[in-house]
This record gives structure tokens, C-alpha cells and sequence, in this order.
């Protein structure tokens, strides 16, 4: 398997390419990552099979539309698709002009929502590509951090220029995309339409105690980091779990 990271225009979001086999799937097609997306599908002969979306925010899925293939999220998020920007802004965030040079707005021509085995034992997007979620709220209601590795998916290997990024993993890491629930020495924020402050300490908590140390962090901005280097360096972690 192969990962790719493609950094879109747009705040600078992380969107997440994984192919296998002539096949692949995308993790958060931020606007402007449609472009660079499509032309590494065709370096690599891949064929999009399934978009997947952490959270509803427009900087995560505003490219979203633009790939035939079917756009996957969690369903206490789906309404944000009928307006992402005011759904993401609200009074608190200058979304509308930074978002100007990317529209109109493409709704996503098929839309369903994780099955229930993505939570617990996996779900399959693709030949070889197998992906778990977690629900956990509090950036939005329906944000999901997603799982690769960890016995799930063996034979990965990272592909990137980013030295930060590229490197090859064994067959029992574990990888995590976390969309904007944490990122490197921070965590996503809980003002924005949706957020909700103690959810977001509860999920902060649970992320905590679910994975472990060693396993890969791939956040919805910034570089990529380790669980326990968050652990050890995250004040905002730290402190949600000290709350309890």
C-alpha cells in the first residue's frame, strides 16, 4: 500500500491519498486538492473507489464533488453538506472570502454514511484497503478519527517528499488519521457551529486511552506526529485528561 499526503490551498489541510493494486481511496479533498489528486491517480494508474471524510468543515471535503466516487461520512455531519460554509463558520471564522477563488460550492453526487462494522471491525473501500473508525465529537458532532495498521492491514508502506512523513512502517503500526481533533502539540478547536467544549475533553480522553504510544498520527493540518509524543507534549491533551 501506498500514502501520499497532498496539502490543500485552503488552511493548509491535509488530504490523504491511499492506493493499493489500482485502487484508492481519499481521505479529506480540501479545496484545491482536487487537482493534484487527480494527476497523481494517473501517475500511479489508481482509480478512486470511495472518498472518506473526518468531519464536515468546508476546508475537509469543499473538493469533494468533483470525484465520481462516492463520498463517505458520518452521519451526525451529513447536514453540513447542504451548506459547508456556514455550517463550518458561523460568526467565528472569515470562511467566505478565503473560500471565493474555489467556488461554486459541488455537492457530492453520492453520499452515504459509514456502515456500522467501520466502528468496530473495519470496513472495506477497496481490494486491500481496510479502514476502522472512532466517533468522537466535540470539533463537530460526527467527527471520526480512521484507523489503518494495527493488524488490520498488513504490507504499508509511506511515500511522501516530507521527510517528516515518509518512512516505512512495520506490519504492526497503526496509523491515525485525526482529522482536526488533535494535531501536533494541539487540538481542534470547540467554538465553530457544532463544537461542543466538554465533548471535546471526552473524546480527547478517549483518543488517549484507545491507541497506543507508538502509533503514527496523521492530523487535518500541520506535520505528522506520534501518539506518544503527544502524550508526553500536548498541554491540551494532558490536560483533558487530567480533568477526567
Amino acid at each position: 500500500m501506498r500514502i501520499d499526503r497532498i496539502v490543500a490551498p485552503l488552511f493548509s489541510a491535509n488530504c490523504f491519498v491511499l492506493s493499493h493494486e489500482g485502487k484508492a481511496v481519499v481521505i479529506d479533498p480540501g479545496a484545491g486538492s482536487y487537482e493534484p489528486v487527480t494527476e497523481l491517480l494517473e501517475e500511479l494508474g489508481a482509480e478512486l473507489t470511495a472518498v472518506l471524510i473526518t468531519h464536515g468543515h468546508a476546508d475537509h471535503l469543499w473538493d469533494a464533488g468533483k470525484f465520481a466516487a462516492p463520498l463517505f461520512i458520518a452521519h451526525p455531519d451529513e447536514y453540513r453538506l447542504s451548506d459547508p460554509v456556514n455550517t463550518t463558520a458561523g460568526r467565528r471564522l472569515p470562511l467566505g472570502p478565503a473560500l471565493e477563488p474555489y467556488l461554486p460550492w459541488t455537492p457530492p453526487p453520492q453520499v452515504r454514511n459509514f456502515a456500522p462494522d467501520f466502528f468496530t471491525t473495519g470496513m472495506s473501500f477497496a481490494p486491500g484497503i481496510v479502514l476502522r473508525g472512532m466517533n468522537l465529537p466535540g470539533h463537530t458532532e460526527g467527527l471520526v478519527v480512521i484507523m489503518l495498521g494495527g493488524g488490520i492491514t498488513d504490507n504499508i508502506s509511506v511515500f511522501s517528499a516530507d521527510p517528516t512523513f515518509g518512512r516505512n512502517l512495520k506490519e504492526n503500526d497503526t496509523l491515525v488519521f485525526t482529522g482536526d481533533l488533535i494535531f501536533s502539540n494541539s487540538v481542534g478547536r470547540s467554538d465553530l457551529p457544532g463544537g461542543n467544549e466538554k465533548q471535546m475533553r471526552h473524546s480527547l480522553r478517549s483518543f488517549a486511552n484507545s491507541f497506543p504510544p507508538d502509533c503514527v498520527l496523521l492530523p487535518g493540518h500541520g506535520p505528522v506526529t506520534t501518539h506518544e509524543r503527544e502524550l508526553k507534549e500536548n498541554l491540551h491533551l494532558r490536560q483533558a485528561r487530567k480533568i477526567g
